[in-house]
This record gives structure tokens, C-alpha cells and sequence, in this order.
């Protein structure tokens, strides 16, 4: 269920015209990476990743933290809080157009700058506790 979960969010995000028009392209699509960004990936461009996949206190739920890294060149922060922002208002509390997906909550669980060696480098981490149901386990 965590596969489909994630698939849907990325789509979700990918297909937004706000997401669009502020990211660059990375072969044809916008340039949103799972994991890790690639080496020929030119910013701005969001890395989204599972940082834990834990079991909830109910066994057929698992929580998940999901973490959306935004990374913008040229010292512009204006694009990246544009970015974050929006992954939020797409993603925070709207589990009701996620349901089919397996996800029973979303919620945003903070976000950050993080610094960069290189100051002209921004990146702002996105966290969202997701909780997807586990109903194939059983």
C-alpha cells in the first residue's frame, strides 16, 4: 500500500500547475525525484523521500514520515518557499482525496531551511506524518 501512497502523492504533485511552472525539467517531467536527485538535475528540483516506515498501534496501520527537500540555485528563496508552500496546501490534511490510495491522515509535521555550504543554495525540508493502511497483511 505504501508503493500506491507514494505514487499518488508524487502524481498529485507533478500535475500541478503552480508545482509546474516553478520547477525545472528534468527529462520532460517536472524535476521531482524519489530518494535522490540525479547529477545532471538542474534546479530548482524536489527530492522526496520515506524517512521511517514504522508499524502503528494498530497493527493494520503503518506511519510514515515523508519528506519533500526543495533545492533552489541563485539564492532564491522566493521560489523555494513557493514550492514548499504549495506541497503543503496540496498534501496537509487532505486525506479525504487520498483515501483511495491507502492514506487514512496527512499532516504536515514541520519544515525548515536547512543551510548549505554553498550560500547560494537554498533548501527548505517539508515533513508530513503519513499513516496508510496495511489491510494486505491481513
Amino acid at each position: 500500500m505504501t508503493t500506491k501512497a507514494i505514487a499518488t502523492i508524487r502524481n498529485i504533485i507533478e500535475k500541478d500547475t503552480i508545482v509546474q511552472s516553478n520547477l525545472s525539467k528534468y527529462e520532460g517531467e517536472p524535476a521531482l525525484t524519489f530518494q535522490t536527485a540525479q547529477n545532471d538535475m538542474k534546479m530548482p528540483y524536489v527530492v522526496m523521500r520515506i524517512e521511517s516506515n514504522n508499524p502503528d498501534d494498530i497493527e493494520v496501520i503503518d506511519r510514515m514520515i515523508l519528506t519533500f527537500d526543495i533545492y533552489c540555485g541563485q539564492g532564491d528563496y522566493e521560489k523555494a518557499d513557493v514550492i514548499s508552500r504549495r506541497i503543503e496546501h496540496l498534501l496537509d490534511r487532505e486525506a479525504g482525496l487520498l483515501r483511495d490510495s491507502g492514506i487514512i491522515t496527512i499532516h504536515r509535521a514541520g519544515s525548515i531551511t536547512v543551510p548549505d555550504e554553498d550560500p547560494s543554495i537554498i533548501h527548505i525540508s517539508i515533513k508530513f506524518l503519513v499513516r496508510v493502511g496495511r489491510m494486505e497483511l491481513y
